[in-house]
């Protein structure tokens, strides 16, 4: 890559990514657990159940897996924290999930992007009766399992705040206009964003786990048409395609 290429990646609340990861792998059921709460049955002993049927894609740090990282070698804090820091080396920025809209702020900076260059629909959300409720002690046995992946999201949480304090002071106001101009493009566009199974057009329907429910989006008539809308509705798998063949097309190539 070019050295004034600027690398960016994302992190999320170590405790929601394994509640999800959890449910969207179907880990209760890859770890041959019958109990009605897997997640909390795992969470009794998860080592135990990777000693014996192996580690999973995404089943512990996945952050870090994500980042190319095997959770054998990040066992130490202070090798967990040289990793860090080899990875703040690496990454201009490093966007916070639970802070979406300040890290799209922080963004834009960085790329001297315009507002209408970041703004966004929720894509891939889980509908509320496929989330599980995590208890505080849950909670607490998913940051001990993923211990790497607390530092790591504790770190750049603080790390996001600590580069917005450095942006002009009207980067809040920033964030307000971002949350206007979504909400703006969702009323001309979508006239749901709580659909599932066929009021999804098929076009439009990302990839649903067995016995998970993705919420899509359902566009108005008046919007079907229309390029931005649809392409701000498009799950990741067909938009990535799109961007392919997009280049593909540059290069003349079938």
């Amino acid at each position: 890559m070019p050295n004034d290429t600027v690398y960016v990646t994302i992190v999320r609340n170590p405790v929601d990514m394994f509640e999800s990861a959890f449910q969207y792998y179907g880990f209760g059921t890859k770890y041959n657990i019958s109990q009605p709460n897997a997640l909390k049955t795992f969470l009794d002993n998860p080592s135990s159940y990777v000693k014996k049927f192996g580690e999973r894609r995404h089943s512990h740090n996945a952050l870090f897996y994500d980042l190319g990282y095997d959770s054998e070698n990040l066992t130490s804090e202070q090798t967990i924290k040289s990793t860090i820091r080899h990875l703040d080396q690496i990454f201009s920025v490093v966007m916070v999930a639970d802070h979406f809209e300040e890290s799209l702020i922080l963004l834009k900076h960085a790329l001297c992007w315009d507002l209408d260059d970041v703004t966004f629909f929720k894509i891939n959300s889980r509908n509320e009766k496929s989330v599980r409720h995590v208890t505080t002690e849950m909670a607490g046995k998913i940051r001990q399992w993923n211990k790497a992946d607390v530092m790591l999201f504790d770190h750049y949480n603080k790390t996001l705040w600590s580069q917005l304090s450095l942006l002009p002071k009207t980067w809040r106001k920033e964030v307000e206009k971002l949350k206007e101009r979504n909400l703006q493009l969702r009323n001309a566009c979508v006239r749901s964003d709580r659909a599932t199974g066929n009021e999804v057009d098929k076009t439009l329907r990302g990839f649903q786990p067995k016995g998970i429910s993705i919420n899509g989006f359902v566009l108005k008539d008046a919007a079907k048409d229309n390029v931005t809308c649809r392409r701000m509705v498009t799950p990741e798998v067909p938009f990535t395609k799109e961007l392919q063949r997009m280049e593909l097309r540059k290069l003349n190539v079938n």
